[in-house]
């Protein structure tokens, strides 16, 4: 699961990139293009940390789920 959540949050930091560059591209970029990237960067932190410490990682995934869902 730590890997499936570093993959989405890769996935949703690229949308939130490619948002943003695609508003500076268009001359209205906004920084609410980023929020996927933000949530993306709380996933692959979650994703990360839970492969390094075997101990937390039921409690980062349960986290993971819980901003997936928001």
């Amino acid at each position: 699961m730590s890997r499936t959540s570093i993959v989405a949050g890769i996935l949703l930091v690229v949308v939130g990139a490619v948002g943003y560059a695609y508003g500076m591209r268009a001359g209205a970029a906004s920084v609410t293009a980023l929020i996927p990237a933000f949530f993306g960067i709380v996933l692959i932190a979650c994703g990360a940390i839970g492969m390094a410490v075997d101990g937390l990682r039921k409690h980062l995934m349960h986290l993971a789920v819980v901003v997936a869902l928001l």
